[in-house]
């Protein structure tokens, strides 16, 4: 029904609705694994295994702006982390085309940010420091362009920019302090 939403590897299911207020349930995998084989610079160390999160969100929209606040929290106790998030979006419309800017912070714990980009010290080498992750903050702002024009479904083209902490920066693992993503979705109803 209308309360599943799919999008690729991302689930959700709207457990609850009260007026402008969702609260969902959602499994998303945790793509941030790696081996040795993915860069000279994990040569050496344990592989990093993907995982999936599971938790919850609560959403609150009104008069287009879009407030959500949810946490995600490893399933497979891979790396045993947990992500806070609050997002904080601004939906306009200019006929079929929406515009929508936003900003969210993302708290991950100290055992994600450890097993993620942590070095254990049977992993240290001359040029791979010992190095013991801690709580992060990130910081994100975001853009997006969408429009029900094309194909008889829904188009999106969504860019991000990630300011990371420096609980993550520190890492020897780690050569930028930030991130530019762009994401292009296609979602077609049955």
């Amino acid at each position: 029904g209308d309360k599943l939403s799919v999008y690729g590897p991302f689930v959700s299911y709207e457990l609850l609705e009260l007026g402008d207020i969702e609260f969902e349930v959602q499994a998303s995998p945790r793509f941030q694994g790696f081996d040795e084989s993915d860069s000279d610079v994990f040569i050496g160390m344990e592989e990093r295994d993907f995982s999936m999160d599971f938790g919850a969100n609560l959403k609150y929209e009104r008069d287009n702006w879009k407030l959500s606040v949810g946490f995600l929290r490893d399933i497979f106790n891979k790396s045993d982390g947990l992500e806070l998030k609050a997002k904080i979006a601004k939906a306009y419309k200019f006929g079929p085309i929406f515009f929508e800017p936003n900003i969210s912070v993302s708290h991950l714990d100290k055992n994600h940010v450890d097993y993620y980009y942590g070095v254990r010290d049977f992993e240290v080498t001359q040029n791979r420091a010992l190095y013991q992750g801690d709580n992060a903050i990130n910081q994100s702002i975001g853009f997006s362009v969408s429009t029900p024009i094309f194909f008889g479904g829904f188009t999106q083209l969504a860019f991000d920019y990630t300011m990371y902490d420096s609980s993550i920066t520190d890492s020897p693992l780690v050569e930028r302090d930030n991130n530019l993503s762009m994401r292009l979705l296609f979602s077609k109803f049955f």
